[in-house]
């Protein structure tokens, strides 16, 4: 409760001298005079707070609100989810599109494919490493290969990368515990 009522003097704050601000003449004088009453702390917390309702009306909008409805969280009929897999190994964002597109559930959230390699990783079947650049990236491990996930080197736009393909064995090993990835 006390948060909430700091959270709403922030906003008063901001929004008062926002609206101070747009009406001066030398906003910058102003602005300087302004500054002076609250204490570095203080500064950084209301805009801080400036920040996160700018980004909120980026994100939403200004002006009268629309009514937001929720999303169900993914789903898939199990009899659907099987026929997404393939024979062929695949990257993880395809067989993700495939089951979305096999979902056909209206209102339903999406399914991404960072909810299933975050759970793969937090469950030992893909680790991070650096690459030569230095950048982070997921790569199987022994009970990732175990599986079915392999590491392969692909050409691309930039040069060679790094991707991790599932094969049938792997496709089937995630729609085992979709549940489990919906859940993490």
């Amino acid at each position: 409760r006390q948060a909430i009522t700091e959270d709403e003097s922030y906003a008063k704050k901001v929004r008062n001298l926002l609206m101070t601000l747009l009406e001066e003449k030398s906003v910058i004088e102003h602005l300087h005079q302004e500054l002076k009453e609250y204490s570095k702390e203080e500064l950084v917390d209301i805009l801080s707070h400036g920040v996160r309702i700018v980004q909120h009306l980026m994100n939403y909008g200004y002006g009268t609100r629309k009514r937001t409805t929720l999303l169900e969280p993914f789903s898939i009929a199990v009899e659907d989810a099987f026929t997404c897999i393939q024979e062929e190994s695949s990257k993880i964002s395809e067989f993700v599109a495939r089951l979305n597109a096999a979902s056909q559930e209206e209102g339903k959230k999406k399914l991404v494919a960072t909810q299933i390699t975050n759970w793969l990783l937090q469950s030992g079947y893909l680790c991070e490493v650096l690459d030569e650049q230095k950048n982070r990236i997921r790569v199987a491990t022994e009970q990732g290969h175990a599986i079915g996930i392999d590491t392969q080197e692909h050409q691309g736009q930039r040069g060679m990368y790094r991707c991790n393909v599932y094969d049938s064995n792997a496709q089937r090993f995630i729609i085992d515990h979709l549940d489990e990835f919906l859940e993490a």
